[in-house]
């Protein structure tokens, strides 16, 4: 780029960063880029400590969720709006590690998809296995995963199938 439409982006670049400066309240932009730089940082720190408080509050919700002796294992059911896959892994392994003999399947519905996650503990394995539970969930939903027979994520793309995930899992395990 040369000329005038050189020097027309070199006022428009200086002029963003004015207004950005002034907004900021910062002298020139070297300040800006350190402001900047710092805020970025604050974000991510604060995202990290959302997440922590977000995570303490899940737990205290599925401790809460009642169980259900099905042909003698725990099922521990819960489907949580605006939870994200890790968040429910998290609390699927705190779960099976208390838990042998329990079958933990927490769904999320977030951004209009669903992702199913599910763990076996080791006494259960014999009677199920998380993989089979999360494909038969991501098939009624329109959509696919898996992973171990101890624990499997899935996602779905059809939030309209979620009334018939829980007794598809109940009758998979022999409820």
């Amino acid at each position: 780029v040369t000329g005038r439409h050189a020097l027309a982006l070199a006022r428009e670049d200086a002029r963003v960063v004015k207004t950005l400066s002034q907004q900021f309240q910062v002298p020139d932009g070297e300040a800006l880029v350190a402001r900047l730089q710092l805020v970025l940082a604050e974000k991510k720190e604060l995202e990290k400590k959302l997440g922590a408080l977000e995570s303490a509050g899940l737990k205290d919700h599925v401790d809460a969720l009642p169980r259900k002796k099905i042909g003698g294992l725990e099922l521990l059911y819960g489907e949580f709006k605006g939870v994200d896959g890790d968040a429910l892994r998290e609390q699927v392994d705190r779960v099976r590690s208390q838990n042998p003999d329990s079958v933990s399947f927490l769904v999320g519905e977030s951004s209009d998809k669903l992702v199913f996650v599910c763990g076996v503990g080791k006494n259960a394995l014999a009677k199920a296995k998380a993989g089979d539970l999360v494909k038969k969930a991501a098939s009624l939903a329109g959509g696919g995963g898996g992973g171990r027979p101890d624990f499997a994520q899935a996602g779905g793309k059809d939030v309209s199938a979620l009334p018939k995930i829980r007794p598809e899992i109940e009758k998979a395990l022999g409820g």
